[in-house]
């Protein structure tokens, strides 16, 4: 499919920099990415709050740009579906399941994704706002997983008023045997 084929090569040209990965320090690159967008986010009515789910430093084998271009495409989603939320929030909580994987989990407030289209949200084209869009979230797990990562949809029916993806990154090389 030749959209597929598009969309795998995406990560070949987004960075100019090169393709080897280092350990990014997660706290810091979502600070930078905090403060980075801060105009849009006041200019948008909304609040966001980062959450370190445990002390000290937590590192990812990850090149910093891909990993912002991540967090720039669920930001972009978020403000389009929050548009008619009264109070717009955005949640970013960062941990450490064990010493070789981490976990960012990013959330909005906005409406949620609905059951019927959950199988779809990251296939490329597929989008319900219309127009030529639906590759964002594409694109996020296609540089995730090219970096050893991936994120997916949590679904939660406690928290139904959030929607939540969780980025899941490798804190070291895997070991070949």
């Amino acid at each position: 499919d030749e959209l597929e084929n598009a969309v795998d090569n995406i990560p070949k040209y987004s960075s100019n920099r090169a393709m080897s990965k280092t350990r990014i320090d997660l706290i810091r690159e979502i600070s930078q990415f905090e403060m980075s967008t801060s105009y849009l986010l006041s200019t948008h009515g909304v609040q966001m709050s980062v959450n370190n789910g445990t002390s000290g430093t937590i590192r990812a084998l990850m090149r910093p740009e891909p990993f912002a271009q991540v967090l720039h495409a669920l930001l972009w989603n978020s403000l389009y579906w929050m548009e008619g939320t009264a109070r717009k929030m955005i949640r970013i909580k960062i941990d450490r399941t064990d010493r070789d994987t981490c976990h960012v989990i990013f959330q909005d407030n906005g409406p949620g994704i609905s059951d019927d289209v959950v199988d779809d949200i990251f296939e490329p084209g597929f989008t319900t706002k219309g127009g030529n869009r639906g590759m964002g979230l594409t694109v996020a797990r296609s540089l995730l997983r090219r970096e050893g990562g991936d994120i997916s949809l949590m679904r939660d029916r406690r928290r139904a008023r959030w929607t939540s993806f969780e980025i899941t990154l490798k804190n070291k090389k895997p070991k070949i045997f």
